[in-house]
């Protein structure tokens, strides 16, 4: 989405329906997750009712089956300010994604689009939890240090700091801004953990409200 203002603020943002084959060809942190296809399906529908009646302009792309997890746009672009980093993602199976959102970020939002150099740099979006006053990275499987300079070097107003997530492969999956100076986390350990590193290696992290999810095990898609 392209970010308004700091508050959070949003006019316009992309979403993509969900492929049928999600279901048996997605990325997964685990072979056990099972994905009931039509339940993602009408969540999906309530999402994207939910920002329509936000007054949100959404340009809806349509589901391809030849990219399972195409539904998951973030993953590819990282963008403020009228800048749109495009991601490297690790899956060989999402590079199919890069040149259609970079068309709609460019075209039709106007976007000035960056690509990453350095063909060793892995980073998804799912990994980047902005703040609006700083980038926290989480380092995984699917995101590097060498992603995590590349989106420093793109956003060099903002500080980024980078932190090794376990358990999961999205540090979005533990946390997320629930507002201006909100962040929510679920109730997992991997979730606990994570925040206990940040705030221990980062005191910023304590200036901001911490918000715990009521399920236990909860994470944040």
């Amino acid at each position: 989405m392209a970010q308004k203002s700091f508050n959070f603020e949003y006019e316009s943002g992309v979403v993509c329906r969900i492929p049928d084959s999600l279901k048996d060809d997605a990325v997964r942190e685990s072979d056990q997750v099972v994905v009931d296809l039509d339940q993602a399906k009408r969540e999906h529908e309530k999402y994207i009712l939910t920002l329509r009646k936000l007054k949100i302009n959404l340009l809806e792309l349509e589901a391809d089956d030849e990219y399972p997890d195409c539904c998951f746009v973030e993953d590819i672009a990282i963008i403020h300010d009228g800048v749109a980093l495009i991601c490297n993602p690790k899956s060989p199976s999402r590079r199919g994604e890069l040149e259609v959102i970079k068309r709609v970020l460019s075209h039709d939002l106007g976007q000035h689009v960056v690509n990453i150099k350095d063909e060793e740099a892995m980073i998804e979006g799912g990994n980047v939890l902005f703040t609006g006053k700083e980038f926290f990275v989480g380092i995984s499987p699917r995101t590097n240090q060498a992603g995590a300079l590349a989106l420093a070097n793109c956003f060099p107003d903002y500080n980024v700091a980078t932190i090794q997530i376990s358990g999961c492969i999205h540090l979005k999956s533990l946390m997320s801004m629930a507002g201006p100076g909100i962040i929510a986390i679920g109730q997992s350990e991997e979730a606990k953990k994570a925040l206990k590193v940040m705030s221990f290696l980062f005191l910023s992290v304590l200036l901001y409200k911490i918000i715990v999810c009521v399920n236990p095990g909860t994470r944040l898609f």
